[in-house]
């Protein structure tokens, strides 16, 4: 797969914004995200991809200029999308249309509260090692099963790929991630919407 040239935030979710400008290669994607009420373009969100059972940890922007990325047309990607002041949500490469300027997927987010919890096993990066996702980007494995609470309160229970997705009364203060047999390690990127908006982040454990 082509390595993506682009400006990354640690870990990889990327902001970025809703562009005009023409796709110039076949394996551009371009994201044009929306408030799903107001049908109002929403230009700055945040992303992250899975492929197959691996989520990359760093992805981005294809040149910087907009909301596109760099991805095969196959095997499809999934990807998780999250912006300020909505809730967060997944969709598949593969919805993509084919439209004048290129590929285009279109995403609507609803309004309101929410987060997007990664749940991921650390032990290739404890090890020093790591899965190669999009280019020299490493990747992991999520961990089912995994508790995510919100200020205390029970957010989701992460699924078979380790994402726990929830909406939420207002904006989410802390974050407390539980799995039987599995420490913590560290919280990236979200720990509460006064420091990430976007309310996309992961949590890195081990095994006890």
């Amino acid at each position: 797969m082509r390595s993506i040239r682009s400006q990354t935030i640690p870990w990889g979710a990327q902001l970025v914004t809703n562009a005009a400008a023409p796709i110039r290669r076949d394996d551009e994607l371009v994201l044009r995200v929306r408030d799903s009420v107001t049908q109002a373009a929403l230009e700055r969100f945040a992303w992250v991809a899975r492929l197959e059972e691996l989520w990359i940890l760093e992805a981005g922007s294809g040149d910087g200029d907009g909301g596109r990325l760099a991805v095969p047309m196959t095997p499809p990607l999934t990807l998780i999308v999250a912006a300020y002041g909505h809730r967060p949500t997944t969709v598949s490469t593969a919805d993509a249309i084919s439209a004048a300027d290129g590929r285009v997927l279109d995403i609507g987010l609803a309004p309101g509260w929410g987060a997007a919890v990664l749940v991921l096993d650390s032990e290739l990066l404890m090890r020093g090692e790591g899965i190669l996702g999009l280019g020299s980007n490493p990747a992991l494995r999520g961990l089912p099963g995994a508790q995510v609470l919100a200020d205390g309160r029970a957010l989701a229970t992460t699924d078979a790929y380790g994402l726990a997705i929830g909406a939420s009364a207002g904006p989410i203060q802390d974050l407390e991630v539980l799995l039987p047999g599995w420490s913590v390690v560290a919280i990236r990127r979200f720990r509460g919407h006064a420091r990430t908006p976007d309310g996309l982040g992961y949590v890195l454990m081990t095994r006890d």
